[in-house]
């Protein structure tokens, strides 16, 4: 753990995926199969019979999927799982309503445990300390897919209980570093940048986005074997390092 002074804050913004959860291999070849089935139980519903193209327009989300996550790390500008999904399925013969669509994504979305990602074992004990010490805490997250999408995995994570506010560009539109995100949450917790403290695995992210607003970032290194970060006020390997961190006791 590596940390230099800062002053104590009220409210801790943190980031989900490589922070909260971490990432495990699964079949893909099993969750494309559920997904496709799903989807075709979806449209069915909205009158389609000839579903032959289905495979193929799932195949080809996986590729501008790709693509549009390249260029929104240059834009910042989030890309949207619906939008991509109803795009490729417009193509394939499936023209959806922008309801409709909605649909077919939330259909076509497992949650997060199908794709491999689990709550990392300190991190319910870490969430709940927090609350224990009064602070506000804040899911601060970029992602495709808007909060509703995966509120449930939270609820079976157990963290629901212990968290103020969830952000995702995927609502929001601006990727973190983008400010927008970091600024929605301090306005929810009803505290000033420098009463916050951000927690990320990202540095040019997590910890660039918060310094730039003049949030305490945490980097979180996740046992890699580098340097701690310049950048940020503090640097640790496991979220439960959060709880010895002046800052937060």
């Amino acid at each position: 753990m590596r940390y230099i002074t800062v002053v104590a804050g009220k409210a801790v913004l943190i980031d989900l995926g490589n922070t909260l959860m971490t990432l495990r291999p699964v079949d893909g070849d099993a969750v494309a199969r559920l997904e496709a089935e799903r989807l075709r139980t979806v449209l069915r519903g909205f009158g389609f019979a000839d579903l032959s193209g289905l495979e193929e327009a799932l195949r080809r989300y996986a590729e501008v999927d790709r693509l549009a996550h390249a260029r929104s790390l240059k834009t910042l500008r989030e890309r949207l799982g619906k939008d991509i999904l109803r795009r490729v399925l417009r193509d394939a013969g499936f023209a959806l309503t922008p309801a409709q669509a909605l649909a077919a994504a939330r259909a076509q979305w497992l949650g997060f445990p199908a794709y491999g990602w689990r709550a990392y074992p300190d991190a319910t004990e870490t969430l709940r300390a927090l609350k224990e010490r009064g602070f506000s805490v804040a899911i601060v997250s970029n992602g495709s897919h808007g909060v509703d999408f995966w509120r449930q995995d939270l609820e079976e994570f157990g963290w629901l209980a212990y968290l103020d506010a969830i952000f995702s560009s995927g609502d929001l539109i601006w990727r973190k570093p983008h400010p927008l995100l970091f600024e929605r949450a301090l306005e929810a917790l009803g505290v000033s940048p420098d009463e916050a403290l951000m927690v990320g695995d990202m540095v040019e992210m997590d910890v660039a986005g918060a310094k730039a607003l003049g949030i305490t970032a945490v980097w979180k290194r996740n046992g890699q074997p580098l340097p701690p970060s310049a950048d940020a006020d503090y640097t640790i390997d496991h979220l439960g390092e959060l709880l010895a961190l002046p800052a937060l006791s």
